[in-house]
């Protein structure tokens, strides 16, 4: 799959995305995959604000709880880059420039081949799961 600009969807609050997606990875070793399965789809639309946040938490469910998760993510018009390629090149206004998103695309590309299937499917272009961990 190939990125284009128009692809990114830059409205997303990326260090929020982060922290959410740091925070899983620590429950994720703390509890067993029933415990943090049961716990986050019980409690998901108390701890999200978006539709992207609702999408990462339904991945990672997907990702490590598989079958148990029977959430489905919401249809998004835009792609999610990785929120670890994209928190380089926010401001801390949280403006990004032309040639910093022409920049965060050519290095989604890169990876493009290695996103991990159940975040592509939740319109997250993450291309490692363990990393996060």
């Amino acid at each position: 799959m190939k990125i284009n600009l128009k692809d990114i969807a830059m409205d997303v609050n990326y260090r929020e995305l982060g922290f959410l997606q740091n925070h899983l990875m620590h429950e994720v070793k703390r509890m067993s995959v029933e415990e943090f399965v049961a716990k986050y789809e019980g409690q998901i639309n108390d701890i999200v604000e978006n539709d992207y946040e609702y999408n990462m938490v339904v991945a990672v469910l997907k990702k490590v709880g598989g079958e148990l998760c029977t959430l489905e993510p919401k249809k998004l018009e835009r792609y999610v880059a990785d929120p670890r390629i994209v928190i380089d090149y926010v401001k801390m206004s949280g403006d990004v420039s032309e040639e910093d998103i022409t920049e965060i695309q050519e290095t989604l590309n890169e990876y493009a081949d290695k996103y991990v299937p159940e975040f592509e499917n939740c319109g997250l272009l993450l291309y490692s799961f363990d990393e996060a961990m």
